[in-house]
Parts: C-alpha cells; structure tokens; sequence
C-alpha cells in the first residue's frame, strides 16, 4: 500500500518512507529524494538544495529508482511518499508525475484555503517520457489553520547548521571547521550533471556539493567547498562524512547559488577577483586573490 501526502501536516513516520520534499524532508537529508526504513537510508540522491524545478530529469529518475527499490525488496509494507507543498507551476506538475510514478492508493492533501487535489491528479502536462496510467487513488483533504510564510532561506541555513552541528553562524562555524583535502583530478566533477574540468574549480567556493559515489549514483551527504588550490587542483571540503576512500564524485547544481563566506577579513571583497570564465547557466562564484589563498586558514591544515 502506497500512501501519498501533499502539503504540511502531522504526519506520522511508520516506516517506509520516500522522501521527494528537497526543503523541508520529515527524513533525511535537504536537497535528497531518499528511502528510508525507519532509520535507516537504503537509498538517497542529490538534486540540488533548492528547488527541483533546476533539475527535474534526475528528480523523476531518483523517484523512479527509489520506487522500483521499494518494490523489489519491501514490497508488502506500506509506502508513504512525501511530497512538496508547492502545488502551482513546476511543482504541480512534479506532484502529479510522483503520483503516476508511485501509483499511490491513497493521498493525503493538507491544505490551508484552497484544495487542489484534485487539479493535481487531473494534471495534463508532465516531464515524463513515454506513457503513465494515472491512478484512480482515495483521496482525503485536510484543512489545516493558516501558517506564517517561511523564510526558506532561513529554514536551509538551520539544516545546514544541524547537518555541520554547527552553531549560530553558518559561515562562521564553517570556517571553524577544518577542512578535508581531495585533488580535483582524482573526482569526478559535475555540474548540472555534466562533468566538468579543473578550469571550474574557482567557481565551486561556496557552493553546497553531493559527495555521492560515481558509478551508482548514491549521494553519501552533504559538503560544502571551501576552498580551491588553483595551482595544484586541491579541493578544501567540508563534510561530516567520514570516510572519504570510496568517494569518487562531487555534483553541483547552479540553481542552488554560492553561500556568502564573507565573515573573515580574509573573505573581504578587496581581496577577491571577479570569476574569469564563462560557466554554464550563469554559475557566479569568486577566486580568492593570492593574498587571500597564501593567509587562507585552510592553508594551515597539517602545520
């Protein structure tokens, strides 16, 4: 039995969960479509931190994969699929293609004016290839009080900071923390999915990475690039992923904008240049001048 919620509500977590909410998951990691059995991932892939709108293709893919898990290997146990509250545009037309992937037996639509279940359901357009029988699900709707817009922004940065355990501060508390070390031509580095070459590398600062395994495609977590040695491909990572051995890709997605690492004097605007190349879909990033990179604290790991 698949069970299918759109929208903010108390839900409970039984079991089996598929995680397709990128900003504010119930489980899991933000930015994932993941699988979840109880506690514990079984599969889980990087779209992007903030919207699948910028990579809709892989969205569907990693649904459909985590799907096909489900069945292979849980099949009998019921399935409760999360879905996002952004129920106009893109994201409607998203919410419906979940639907005909996970033909859902029932769907749960917590709402707080307007319900649009029924809109959603009967959706025409769709991002899928080929052809998907809609399901004929039950269909309960749940009006809900009225809630304060979010600060999305904000609610990010807090699952930033749980991710990292840091506190107050992001930027900050990440320039506190010391740095893993891994060489450009040792990963795979993608962009949007393309991969990418050293030249890049200037333009990943900042920028909030999948650490995910190549070949399979699994997403291991999060990591945040903090730094980037032009003169030898060294990549300055932080990540509270242990170990780093199997690791063999990073996967960036230009949607998701660079952090503002500014709260250091070594972050100061007069010692950066503007980024030299042209990147695909308006990727912004900075190079740090070599005043900047020779007192940089990442350049003090190991002394």
């Amino acid at each position: 039995m698949v069970t299918l919620v759109i929208g903010p509500g108390d839900i409970e977590i039984t079991g089996l969960i598929l995680e397709t909410d990128l900003g504010n998951p119930l489980q899991g990691l933000p930015g994932m479509v993941s699988l979840y059995n109880y506690s514990q991932c079984i599969l889980q892939y990087f779209i992007g931190y903030t919207s699948a709108k910028h990579n809709t293709k892989k969205y569907l893919e990693s649904i459909q994969i985590c799907f096909h898990k489900y069945l292979s290997d849980f099949q009998g146990h019921t399935l409760l699929v999360h879905c996002h509250n952004w129920k106009s545009g893109i994201g409607r037309i998203l919410i419906s293609d979940i639907i005909s992937l996970t033909y859902p037996g029932i769907i749960l639509e917590y709402y707080t004016k307007i319900s649009q279940a029924l809109e959603i359901i009967s959706e025409s357009q769709s991002f899928l290839s080929g052809s998907y029988p809609k399901p004929k699900p039950e269909l309960h709707t749940i009006q809900v009080l009225d809630q304060k817009i979010c600060d999305f922004k904000l609610l990010r940065n807090k699952l930033l900071c749980n991710y990292f355990k840091v506190s107050g501060d992001l930027s900050l508390g990440l320039m506190n923390i010391p740095p893993r070390v891994c060489f450009f031509q040792e990963l795979i580095v993608k962009i949007d999915g393309e991969i990418v070459g050293e030249k890049y590398g200037p333009a990943l600062i900042g920028k909030i990475v999948g650490v995910s395994l190549n070949e399979v495609g699994n997403c291991l977590g999060l990591g945040v690039i903090r730094d980037f040695n032009r003169e030898n491909g060294m990549i300055y990572l932080v990540t509270p992923i242990c170990d780093l051995d199997k690791v063999d890709c990073l996967e960036v997605y230009t949607g998701d904008g660079s952090l503002v690492l500014d709260k250091n004097d070594l972050w100061h605007e007069s010692l950066v240049e503007s980024f030299e190349f042209e990147v695909p879909n308006v990727l912004q990033g900075v190079v740090l001048s070599e005043k900047a990179n020779k007192y940089h604290p990442s350049r003090n790991i190991g002394k």
